[in-house]
């Protein structure tokens, strides 16, 4: 009896949980034309820079 109560405590603060974690929004991945922007202008400079070290 008391084993059952337990079992059913712990099932419902699990249920409990995963609905929350569920819950959290996460926009970290979805401007990934501004990642790629930025990237490009990274990119860019390391470009100029390295041609830049090579001329001197």
């Amino acid at each position: 009896m008391v084993e059952d109560a337990i079992r059913k405590e712990t099932a419902k603060s699990e249920n409990a949980t995963e609905g929350k974690l569920e819950d959290v929004l996460t926009d970290d991945d979805n401007d990934e034309e501004a990642h790629y922007e930025q990237w490009k202008i990274r990119e860019f400079k390391r470009n100029k820079r390295d041609r830049e070290e090579r001329e001197a």
